[in-house]
């Protein structure tokens, strides 16, 4: 049972939090009720074999600022099963260039109807070389040319990617194919990340995380390592990641490992990467269930980062001694100036990070018995949170959630039923009012055998 405590704590604190730190939007509506047009990923369908679109802004067919590309992936296929452009120019569906690896089609064209959308023209490929069957759809609306094409095994996928691209929203249906080549999760996940460029495979990584498919946000954040060795502070945030996702599965050794390695990686006197680092030690520690040790790695001094002033500076043209020199280094930092605008700050994301860190010694004060210290800990990080633009960063939703489940817990243990009762409430009314469809990861009897 106390391995369970250790894993609770970081199924909602562990990936998370960093999230909305290092990357993500400080405002955001939750992902099931944007329009398709502005994500970098969608699911197809909502049942059957899991499929998905992926962004694929590199698309050699892709030539407007306007146009947009996406590549098709299903857990069953050990590569994308399908390609899908909303281009602002005419498409000839038979002689469109593809962006899956085939030999030369032999197409011949036909009609068919999509629900939703009615009729499209189709056309159906044979790939003699390798005795494959593919499909093509397209479509014109308003200034808008569509085409999706695609294995002929996964018509369904192709169907349902094409409706919810032409609609801007992701249609329901059931994904039914014939098991192809890997099943593996882990694998799906390499093929996902492939066909992502860097910032929508960072977003699902964490994505994966946060919902404990810690192998999955793994290999994501492999495969970022691997494309992004020249960028310091990116390289030292992925190596981070693979190791909070490899002490989540119990592989302390390889995350120890992997925490030095994010260490020796970051640039020198980055606030923010040493807070992540810091945190996801403490992380380790009690994920083996050493509270002292968490405890320890949470009083390591980090730098300063840089205050609201060069940040408020920068916005009106001024560029400051101290953010020339950020500007300049080895890291991410165009990155950064650019989402000083509507993402959060450098000196948010560390106040966030700060906050996971005074949440993260109240669970550490909580499993040695130190109810008060706990609780103390645990308000603390809650008020330090609600600092941060009023409360409203979505992505610290799964943090502001946990800290109610912990606070709940020092509750029941300090004997005293009512209030956790109310905290629970309390934790789930949060996941609930971010994420509709979380309700179920926050009742309170799963947080109860989670102790």
């Amino acid at each position: 049972m106390a391995h369970q405590t250790s894993r609770f704590a970081r199924w909602l604190i562990g990936g998370t939090i960093t999230a909305c730190a290092i990357t993500g939007p400080a405002l955001a509506a939750p992902l099931s009720t944007l329009p398709i047009s502005t994500r970098t990923s969608f699911r197809l369908g909502d049942a059957g074999v899991l499929c998905t679109a992926q962004s694929k802004p590199t698309d050699a067919r892709l030539t407007g600022m306007f146009d947009r590309g996406y590549l098709l992936t299903c857990r069953d296929a050990a590569s994308p099963v399908g390609s899908l452009i909303a281009v602002r120019r005419g498409i000839n569906l038979l002689s469109e260039p593809s962006a899956l690896p085939m030999a030369t089609l032999d197409c011949k064209p036909s009609t068919a109807t999509l629900e939703g959308v009615g009729a499209v023209q189709a056309a159906r490929c044979h790939d003699k070389t390798n005795s494959l069957d593919y499909v093509r759809y397209s479509l014109t609306k308003r200034h808008t040319s569509y085409m999706v094409e695609g294995l002929a095994g996964y018509d369904p996928a192709l169907r349902l990617a094409l409706a919810s691209v032409v609609l801007d929203r992701a249609q329901p249906g059931v994904i039914q194919v014939a098991t192809t080549e890997v099943s593996d999760p882990a694998a799906f996940a390499r093929t996902q990340a492939g066909s992502l460029d860097t910032a929508g495979a960072r977003q699902e990584a964490y994505a994966r995380g946060n919902g404990s498919r810690f192998a999955e946000s793994a290999q994501f954040f492999e495969d970022i390592a691997n494309r992004e060795g020249d960028d310091a502070a990116t390289l030292a945030e992925a190596y981070a990641n693979q190791g909070l996702q490899q002490s989540n599965l119990g592989n302390f050794s390889a995350a120890l490992r992997l925490l030095a390695r994010a260490e020796a990686s970051a640039p020198q006197g980055d606030g923010v990467s040493q807070r992540l680092i810091r945190n996801y030690r403490a992380i380790n520690a009690l994920n083996q269930r050493d509270t002292d040790g968490a405890l320890e790695e949470l009083n390591r001094k980090v730098a300063d980062v840089m205050a609201e002033e060069g940040e408020s500076q920068l916005r009106r043209g001024l560029i400051s001694i101290p953010m020339a020199q950020l500007i300049n280094r080895a890291s991410n930092s165009t990155q950064q100036v650019a989402q000083l605008g509507s993402g959060l700050t450098q000196l948010e994301r560390a106040a966030v990070l700060d906050a996971q860190a005074t949440a993260l010694t109240g669970i550490a004060f909580r499993l040695q018995g130190k109810l008060s210290d706990a609780a103390a800990r645990l308000d603390r990080a809650r008020r330090d949170l609600a600092s941060v633009r009023d409360g409203r960063v979505l992505s610290t939703s799964w943090l502001q959630s946990e800290i109610g489940v912990e606070r709940a817990l020092v509750d029941e243990a300090a004997g005293n039923p009512a209030a956790a009762m109310a905290s629970f409430d309390s934790a789930i009314a949060t996941m609930g009012a971010s994420f509709p469809k979380a309700r179920r990861c926050c009742r309170p009897r799963r947080a109860r055998q989670a102790i």
